[in-house]
């Protein structure tokens, strides 16, 4: 029995963002993700990740089979600063690494506060390469933790199909996989 069932919303949260679940016993084939929704979602259309791409450039050398690294908050551009992130904001997130070969989507287990200047990523699995001053890298949130409406402007993907409408800030369960009936435009 799940704590919170597949046609509920909650406000507190139940499960890890991402927890999947998949209907067993005859009941379904349908495979749902636990997500949270930044904004109010519509029942049966797609949804998208609202999180921005994260773009920074290491601050501390790093090397082949580390599983940490240090990366300058804020980016390359002064435009992209986005400081202020909180422990294990990009868990369960990806990390691509623009090394000379480059390190595509290694997956990140946690991270620590920024400091105000810098925030240590926590890898899954160790660097396949030396990573060298400053390195850019893109760092991509947990694709089920800032869930929002599809948009009109040009491509999305859509992550989850909510089952029923989302409140804004609550968490839900989004279908990734199975049967699903889905309103034609925007997702």
């Amino acid at each position: 029995m799940l704590r919170q069932g597949i046609r509920e919303t909650s406000l507190l949260s139940k499960y890890p963002i991402g927890y999947r679940f998949a209907e067993r016993g005859g009941i379904g084939d349908r495979v749902l993700r636990y997500c949270k929704a930044d904004l109010a979602l519509s029942t049966k259309y797609g949804a998208a990740n609202g999180d921005t791409l994260h773009f920074m450039n290491t601050a501390v050398a790093a090397y082949a089979g580390d599983q940490d690294l240090t990366v300058v908050i804020g980016g390359p551009a002064p435009a992209v600063f986005d400081a202020g992130y909180v422990k294990d904001q990009f868990k369960d997130g990806y990390i691509t690494i623009h090394t000379a070969i480059v390190q595509t989507c290694l997956k990140i287990k946690g991270n620590d506060k920024d400091d105000g200047t810098n925030v240590v990523l926590h890898l899954e699995e160790p660097l396949l390469l030396d990573t060298p001053l400053p390195t850019f890298v893109e760092i991509h949130e947990n694709k089920y933790n800032s869930i929002v409406p599809m948009n009109a402007g040009g491509y999305q993907s859509v992550v989850v199909v909510p089952m029923v409408v989302v409140p804004i800030n609550h968490h839900f369960w989004g279908q990734t996989w199975g049967e699903c009936l889905c309103t034609a435009g925007f997702g």
